[in-house]
């Protein structure tokens, strides 16, 4: 995704609108980041890029439902506390890095 630029990035007060309808934000979010536009960044808000990635290890429990085509692990992921692409997504539209525009596609379910 595109990173926001740290010399014109504006701080927002999360508004839930925002995100898509079945998105739980995290409790203690107070505010995100917007794309604004400046010099630094030629006025498109946003200065490089950032990878969002998953990291699944193919354990003996999730070999089975792979097999079998049973690709509903989301359990399995909560138990194993595995960082999803939603739950990175979200991180990084807290920390600023990005915004919720460029990752909204993550957002949904």
């Amino acid at each position: 995704v595109r990173r926001l630029c740290n010399d014109c990035k504006k701080e927002s007060a999360i508004n839930e609108t925002l995100f898509p309808e079945n998105c739980v934000i995290p409790e203690n979010s107070k505010s995100h980041y917007e794309a604004v536009g400046c010099h630094s960044c030629h006025h498109t808000g946003y200065l490089g890029r950032k990878a969002i990635y998953e990291i699944l290890p193919i354990t003996n429990d999730l070999m089975v439902p792979i097999k079998e085509n049973h690709l509903e692990i989301d359990a399995h992921l909560d138990e194993k506390r595995i960082v999803t692409l939603k739950d990175n997504a979200l991180q990084l539209i807290i920390s600023g890095t990005t915004s919720i525009d460029e990752v909204y596609s993550l957002l949904t379910n």
